[in-house]
Formats: C-alpha cells, sequence, structure tokens
C-alpha cells in the first residue's frame, strides 16, 4: 500500500530530477544559467503531472485510465488519496513505454526540449519503478 508520504516522496523526486536534466544555476555563467527563484513551484507542478500519472500506471491500467491527465491541483489531491487506497500486490500495469512515451510528451507540452524530456521521464519512471515495481521499457 502506498502512503501519503511515499507519493509526495516521489513527486519531491521527481522535481529533482526535472531540475538536474532541465538545468541548475551554472555560477559560471549567471547571465545563461537558469533562474531557478520563483520556478520551484512552476517545476514541483510539473514534476507532479509526470509522476502521479507514471504511479497510477504502475498501480494498474483502471486507475491509469482515470488519472493519465493531471489537469488540477484538485485532481491531484485525488489521485494521491486513491493512490494510498490501493493495496499491493498491483496488477494490470500498463506498459512502460507507454508510461515513458506519455511523460515524454507532457514534458514537451510543457516547453522542456525532447532530448531533456527523454531523459528526465526515463528516470522519473526508473524512480517510480524503484518504489512500485514494474517492468522496464524497451530500449
Amino acid at each position: 500500500m502506498a502512503s501519503m508520504h511515499d507519493v509526495e516522496s516521489i513527486e519531491t523526486d521527481a522535481a529533482k530530477i526535472l531540475i538536474q536534466e532541465i538545468g541548475e544555476p551554472n555560477t559560471s555563467d549567471k547571465e545563461h544559467a537558469l533562474q531557478l527563484t520563483g520556478l520551484e513551484p512552476i517545476i514541483a507542478w510539473i514534476a507532479t503531472k509526470v509522476a502521479l500519472p507514471i504511479v497510477t500506471g504502475l498501480v494498474g491500467r483502471a486507475l491509469y485510465d482515470k488519472w493519465k491527465d493531471v489537469r488540477t491541483r484538485s485532481q491531484a489531491g485525488q489521485i494521491r488519496e486513491e493512490l494510498t487506497a490501493v493495496t499491493a500486490p498491483y496488477s494490470d500495469a500498463v506498459d512502460p513505454n507507454v508510461l515513458l512515451s506519455n511523460a515524454v510528451s507532457a514534458l514537451k507540452e510543457e516547453g522542456i526540449a525532447e532530448d531533456q524530456a527523454r531523459r528526465a521521464a526515463m528516470r522519473i519512471l526508473q524512480r517510480c519503478q524503484q518504489r512500485y515495481g514494474g517492468a522496464r521499457p524497451a530500449g
């Protein structure tokens, strides 16, 4: 069973991954560095929009089909509540290649370059799989 802390931990990890993949402030070139001041809440929201669907997909197809598109913070809260109510073992997980593809698409919709989106999505998927299990994506 996923606890609220587990789900929030995944979201925090996803935000850290995004910051690493899209750039951190470069002390040697502040003019061209990604300035994160004030962007943390935005990055955290993007991470939530990517991580929660991945977790629901690892838990099961029915939950994923219901929540694969997170649009509001209220929906994110509902997803967290449903995830904490699910009992293991999880079944009928979504193909990890589908989860990866959808995560990349979600990041690209937020304006993240495809190569950065792919790396970040792969790392977030792998982190979720470490916590919730599941097959690895092909390729």
